[in-house]
């Protein structure tokens, strides 16, 4: 993940909303916290990329620590920094059936 004052990760809860090194923190934190008993199942991923640029978006599935899943939607910007990588833009949330936002 990119450290620049630039980068933004916007998490499915509304207080997730972070920049530059605030948000590797943020991750690096949630990880902690789980103690790393997360699991992950890729699931579909499409990515592109434009010369320095490239993005892409996933629906994994994630288990957490106490059994429960849930599926996310996930979108992410690269930007090559210096040979490498790294994510500028990354954002993750939760599907809510129309019927049920507007309820």
């Amino acid at each position: 993940m990119s450290l620049k004052p630039s980068t933004l990760l916007v998490g499915t809860d509304p207080k997730e909303w972070f920049r530059g090194k605030t948000a590797a923190k943020f991750l690096s934190d949630e990880a902690a916290t789980m103690g790393g008993k997360i699991k992950v199942k890729v699931g579909k991923v499409e990515a592109y990329k434009e010369g320095s640029v490239g993005w892409g978006i996933a629906n994994p599935t994630i288990t957490l620590p106490n059994g429960k899943d849930f599926q996310p939607r996930w979108s992410a910007v690269l930007r090559k920094e210096t040979g490498r990588w790294k994510i500028v833009q990354i954002h993750a949330s939760v599907g809510v059936p129309n019927e049920q936002l507007l309820a």
